[in-house]
């Protein structure tokens, strides 16, 4: 037998950090991991163990996530439940098996490390805790493995039945009537408090929880009532309303008071006061001005100015320009990165519209994301050439681009960079952030509509 070593660990670990908005450093060695390191997933997994159900005798996973790799086998196992749970890749009767954890742990490894193409022929390296048993003449420990399974199998059958059996006829399976509605005080005050209205009485369920899109969440103890919930500074997200396996998404904002700006890196961001980013008519962060702690490993950092609004213009017809620099001299950090980064909702859904303009010699890390439509670094199709030029972005450069009859196309200095056709909807806005790698600077935004009628103009 083979035990999983730290390249299959590591696969766990890495699509775990996919799945969470905060993402260690991969370089560091497994084995030196610290209880820092490991706290990304701690809540979220012990909420996922309290909404599911899933019961782990002996010490919290808290605990297990502090243990050396030899210790951890727990914890690796209810990582891969974390991670198919997150992705709604496990059936039906799948989800009955979580109601034994400790028999069906090994099951549930087993079916993630196929999926991420591991060698499954593995185990956690623990007497107790083996998977694959690969003697062919232990003909009697087979026979004894087959009865268990078919008996597991029968079980699962017969409970499956009686559930189908027990659901009301007049119940929709779709997340159709799962109903919220949510309320903003007047003006735009931060930190703002958000009414929350919720109705799922037309469902019969075991549990039910909201996740306020800022990773607080709550777990619903009637089928219909009202909540509130703080937030503490502007920004886009997505609240879920969970009903057992079903889920909703309610794309909403919390609004900003025109433009602010953010440094930081990762989930280590840091909040500037209303006009201390602007500088002789431009906004700007100078180095200085952003704290060491929101720093990354290398020292490296990212510039935001954004502005979230229920604009309501339809991102699908629309002409965007601003005037952007990014050089060195004043903080620019290579690969130069300019971003653009619109966020509209289509028919109770996100939509974005995406891209970076980079040096000539960081290419192969463009990207565009439209719709449905995404291409470049990180994205699922495999292109021949990065999609968008490299230019130098030390100086001012106008960046423009167009969207109409599900084409999208991006100009640079009144240059054609691209064009490309989508699918999907963006929708209407509610989000604009202009991003840098470093201390960039925004000179002027303008937003019309391809009428040529100006929608928003901001020149600072």
């Amino acid at each position: 037998m083979q035990a999983i070593n730290k390249e299959q660990i590591l696969l766990i670990l890495k699509k775990a950090w996919e799945l969470t908005s905060t993402k260690p450093l991969l370089e560091k060695d497994i084995e030196k991991f610290t209880k820092t390191d490991w706290e990304f997933t701690a809540l979220e997994i012990e909420e996922l163990l309290k909404v599911y159900g899933l019961k782990i005798t002996g010490e919290s996973i808290v605990g297990l996530l502090e243990k050396n790799i030899s210790n951890r086998n727990t914890a690796i196992y209810v990582l891969a439940i974390f991670i198919l749970k997150k992705e709604d890749d496990l059936s039906s009767l799948e989800l009955i098996k979580l109601d034994n954890f400790k028999i069906a742990k090994h099951y549930f490894l087993n079916k993630l490390l196929l999926k991420l193409n591991a060698n499954t022929n593995i185990q956690i390296q623990s007497d107790s805790l083996n998977f694959v048993e690969n003697d062919s003449n232990n003909d009697v420990n087979r026979k004894r493995n087959y009865e268990v399974i078919f008996k597991y199998i029968l079980s699962f059958i017969l409970i499956f039945i009686l559930i189908i059996l027990m659901i009301p006829k007049n119940v929709s399976l779709k997340n159709d009537n799962i109903k919220l509605s949510f309320t903003f005080p007047k003006g735009k005050a931060i930190p703002t408090t958000v009414l929350f209205k919720y109705d799922i009485s037309s469902y019969s369920y075991d549990s039910a929880y909201f996740d306020y899109g800022d990773r607080k969440k709550v777990k619903l103890l009637t089928n219909k009532g009202v909540f509130k919930h703080t937030y503490t500074a502007p920004r886009e997200l997505t609240p879920i309303l969970y009903v057992d396996t079903l889920k909703k998404v309610f794309p909403m904002i919390i609004p900003s008071d025109g433009w602010f700006a953010i440094a930081g890196s990762g989930n280590k961001l840091h909040y500037y006061k209303k006009n201390e980013e602007n500088i002789n008519g431009v906004l700007h962060l100078s180095p200085n001005k952003v704290p060491s702690n929101v720093l990354d490993a290398e020292g490296h950092y990212l510039t935001a100015f954004i502005n979230i609004s229920d604009f309501d213009f339809d991102c699908d017809h629309l002409e965007f320009e601003t005037m952007v620099k990014n050089p060195i001299e004043e903080g620019g950090i290579r690969c130069f990165d300019v971003g653009i980064d619109l966020v509209g909702v289509y028919n109770g859904k996100k939509g974005v519209i995406s891209f970076n303009i980079l040096e000539p010699t960081c290419t192969e890390y463009s990207r565009i994301k439209i719709g449905d439509t995404e291409i470049g670094y990180n994205s699922p199709i495999t292109n021949p050439k990065p999609p968008l030029k490299g230019f130098d972005t030390s100086k001012w450069i106008k960046i423009k681009f167009t969207t109409k009859n599900k084409v999208l196309n991006i100009y640079a200095n009144g240059e054609l960079l691209y064009t490309l056709p989508y699918t999907g909807n963006v929708g209407k806005l509610k989000f604009i952030q202009i991003a840098f790698l470093g201390s960039g600077s925004v000179d002027w935004i303008q937003i019309k509509n391809t009428d040529g009628k100006n929608l928003l103009k901001s020149d600072f």
